[in-house]
């Protein structure tokens, strides 16, 4: 941009002299601006310049220092990181380099014009001085990631006013090296260990297994307190089979752990090998607010389904806050799947506190949306209940025992239609007594559906194979994904039926590159959005993925492990994966958009309601995954699927 302001950032741009009022104009059609009074709107559109950004200029690259706010004209802008992995793509009205701008951080993504761009630019610090007055402005333009997201949680109600753990992964959050002990290494040289690393736990090894933890409050209740000897061997005292998280996990992720589990350390794990503990200092930013909670922490704690349901209303809002964060689509996903996940396993306890001990072993999974991280507010319910066989028990028992897992179910799920996450049209609940079996029912579903891949049979199969457990024995879940793993050495007809059935959604595109439309319930045009866009590369994602042998249920991992198998190119990949931002960040802001007009969120999205950029996008988008498409039967037809 130009050089006057910002000596550090690249100068392509051209600045061009802009009367106040035309400045003005534009800060009163974008959303927060458009909330302040005409004197500061006045001060800083007198502060602020319009520069012209040619096609493939950057504004500014990763690394470069920038203290201005960009504001979307027209035109479009690209947001690269670092390995080159799409974030986003701006259109008209959209804000940009707010986080390097007001946090004095270097810029964390390299912005480039995409087609020719006006972009309105206003000092960070101007901005930051006139608006701090407004708290929605001001939370708005909050400098750092972490800050922006805390101030979308406590602006909804959903957490309280703390700091916010960073999105960073684990491996990066973990500021000091792990103790790590043999389990006969005593109390005291622990003790003396952990006071010289300026740590409260440490980590016990065997084998260059990790088999416990130590933490200073181990010490303190089970020897101090019971006065026994500190000479004895931690393996006394530990706490065994310890926690981990990830390293790939985010710092929300890791909070969601910590609260539920009531623990203020977790071990980081990559490869087998413990890189550091984070602890809940190195996931908030102030110190003294370590013990303030957020929403998973109120959610793990409720007393009735009633009080879920009330904290719960927050989500709406939160999705909305989200995403005026500027969270690319995946993370605010991903966030929101956490809260699901939180509440739907809170209701279980509840239920069990309720209905006593259950009768065996079980596993409560998540399906669909759940399953793959992907939850919006347009998400409705699927899930099911898996439980051990219960061996030589009389009838009497069994019945029983299928009655407190019926009641089971049905408590949860209500509870979770109470807490606004609708029940599935389709019947994919717990509630349907075929969804609720012991292990070996489900392992003759997943045979059958293998071996005879039917119509019906290939619906099911589309439902459970997006899969993930949410509460209970996860060892349940672990057996079963080992018996669907074996089935798919050999799932050539499986597959091909899979791809068949895949095949017969394509995007909505005409031969002109013009919208394929369809009338909703009111007679609009409308396409929608889920079925005709995201749900194919859902759909590719799957087929690629198991035919790698892979059965994870995330649609980016699947990605990944398709391509990392050689079953995708790595362009392939990105592009589709590039494809899945830019739709699935247009539905979330046309969810946004019917909530704020006090409309119920949905997936129909009406194209004229979009800007020429953002139609534009959605079309190379559908045409990338039209590609995909033709490039999946080419290798269905050839025989390399399976």
């Amino acid at each position: 941009m130009s050089p006057q302001r910002q000596d550090d950032v690249a100068s392509s741009g051209i600045t061009r002299p802009a009367a106040v009022p035309e400045i003005l104009d534009v800060i009163s059609r974008a959303h927060p601006l458009d909330r302040l009074p005409p004197s500061v709107s006045y001060a800083i559109a007198t502060a602020s310049d319009l520069c012209f950004v040619p096609r493939g200029e950057q504004v500014f690259a990763i690394g470069d220092r920038n203290t201005d706010v960009f504001l979307v004209r027209t035109g479009a802008i690209e947001q690269r990181e670092g390995d080159g992995a799409l974030r986003a793509r701006l259109g008209e009205g959209e804000f940009f380099g707010r986080q390097s701008a007001t946090s004095g951080r270097p810029t964390e993504y390299t912005a480039v014009a995409l087609e020719d761009a006006l972009v309105l630019r206003f000092p960070a610090s101007v901005l930051e001085e006139q608006a701090a007055l407004v708290p929605e402005v001001r939370d708005a333009f909050a400098g750092k990631e972490e800050e922006r997201l805390q101030h979308a949680l406590t602006s909804t109600g959903a957490i309280e006013a703390i700091g916010m753990p960073t999105s960073a992964p684990a491996r990066e959050l973990i500021t000091r090296a792990a103790v790590l002990l043999d389990p006969g290494a005593t109390v005291r040289e622990a003790a003396i260990a952990m006071s010289r690393q300026r740590t409260s736990m440490a980590c016990v090894l065997e084998e260059g297994r990790l088999v416990g933890v130590l933490t200073d409050h181990d010490m303190r209740e089970r020897v101090i307190a019971e006065g026994r000897d500190p000479g004895q061997a931690v393996s006394a005292v530990m706490t065994p089979q310890p926690l981990t998280v990830d390293g790939d996990a985010s710092g929300f992720e890791t909070m969601i752990m910590m609260v539920e589990n009531d623990i203020r350390h977790v071990p980081v794990r990559e490869a087998g090998e413990i890189l550091g503990v984070v602890s809940a200092a190195d996931l908030f930013r102030d110190h003294h607010s370590m013990n303030a909670i957020g929403l998973a922490g109120r959610l793990s704690r409720a007393g009735a389904p009633a009080e879920l349901a009330e904290l719960m209303r927050a989500l709406p809002d939160l999705q909305s806050a989200l995403i005026r964060a500027e969270l690319p689509p995946r993370q605010v996903t991903h966030v929101l799947t956490s809260i699901v996940d939180t509440c739907t396993r809170r209701l279980l306890q509840l239920a069990e506190q309720d209905l006593g001990e259950p009768p065996c072993r079980y596993v409560w999974l998540a399906l669909g949306s759940q399953a793959r991280c992907e939850v919006t507010i347009g998400s409705d319910q699927d899930n099911a209940l898996l439980f051990e066989d219960m061996g030589m028990i009389d009838d009497v028992e069994r019945a029983d025992g299928e009655q407190y897992f019926a009641e089971l179910a049905r408590r949860v799920t209500g509870g979770l239609e109470a807490c606004g996450i609708p029940a599935c049209s389709g019947g994919f609940m717990a509630t349907n007594p075929a969804w609720r079996q012991p292990i070996s029912q489900w392992r003759e579903y997943y045979e059958q559906w293998i071996a005879e891949p039917e119509l019906e049979a290939l619906l099911n199969a589309t439902v459970f194979l997006d899969v993930r457990p949410v509460h209970g024995d996860e060892s349940l879940a672990a057996e079963l994904a080992e018996h669907l793993r074996e089935l798919l050495r050999s799932p050539v007809r499986f597959l091909r039926a899979l791809t068949a059935n895949a095949l017969r959604s394509s995007p909505p595109l005409g031969f002109f590159r013009t919208f394929v439309l369809s009338r909703d319930g009111e007679g609009q045009k409308v396409l929608d959005i889920k079925r005709r866009g995201i749900t194919p590369i859902i759909d590719i994602a799957r087929i690629h993925a198991m035919s790698a042998g892979s059965i994870t249920a995330n649609t980016y991992d699947r990605l990944e492990a398709a391509q990392q198998a050689g079953r995708i190119s790595a362009t392939s990949a990105d592009d589709l994966r590039n494809a899945l931002v830019l739709i699935s960040g247009v539905r979330l802001r046309h969810q946004r958009d019917r909530r704020e007009r006090g409309l119920a969120p949905n997936n129909d999205l009406a194209p004229d309601a979009l800007t020429a950029y953002e139609q534009g996008h959605l079309k190379e988008a559908f045409t990338i995954v039209r590609s995909a498409q033709a490039v999946l039967r080419q290798a269905s037809e050839a025989g390399a699927i399976g």
